[in-house]
């Protein structure tokens, strides 16, 4: 018995919690100078101020002049990432802004994920979410447009990940099923002790 408790643990660590995809951002909340491409007049990436929570790393973003919202122009942040073609995966981040009425947009592969303009409402920080991203090629770029006029918007904690497969999860459950059954069988199939 101890050795099927041993392995059903096992299995459980090595299956569903090792599905759970790894954030493929590199450094997604800030806190080193790496990973991030910026371009327009006003795309900044600072580390070591008023982060989200606890941590110290944001990004600074404003966008004064030649604001657009296309992929690739205009002012922006973004990474490209190395992804699997196919695939979906869930995209995420928080934003805060300095003052109402500065707004952002996102792109994921090149397509709009925000209405045309996702106005920010100068106070507490908002998390935007996407959802099953489908990836067309082993590289997927995202970009985080803003437009500030004199303010600034701060970015921080981007997340990326796989959605597992539902086909794994239906084999993990049916094997895991199994295995119960197993036990189950085994232990009535042991003669009680007379007693």
């Amino acid at each position: 018995m101890r050795i099927m408790r041993k392995f059903l643990g096992a299995a459980l660590l090595c299956s569903g919690v090792a599905q759970a995809s790894d954030n493929i951002v590199v450094n997604p909340g800030f806190e080193a100078p790496a990973g991030w491409q910026t371009s327009g007049s006003g795309a900044i990436v600072v580390t070591t101020l008023r982060g989200r929570g606890a941590d110290k790393g944001v990004a600074y973003t404003a966008c004064i002049l030649g604001c657009q919202n296309l992929p690739g122009k205009g002012s922006y942040m973004g990474q490209t990432l190395a992804t699997q073609a196919g695939e979906f995966y869930d995209f995420s981040f928080w934003a805060q802004s300095d003052q109402p009425g500065n707004w952002l947009s996102a792109f994921w592969d090149g397509q709009l994920l925000t209405p045309q303009r996702r106005y920010l409402d100068g106070s507490d920080w908002t998390q935007f979410r996407f959802s099953h991203l489908q990836a067309s090629s082993p590289l997927t770029r995202f970009e985080v447009h803003s437009f500030t006029g004199l303010n600034t918007i701060r970015l921080d904690d981007f997340i990326v990940v796989l959605v597992p497969e539902p086909a794994r999860a239906a084999m993990l459950a049916a094997g895991l099923g199994m295995l119960a059954l197993a036990v189950r069988r085994r232990r009535l199939s042991r003669p009680s002790s007379p007693g």
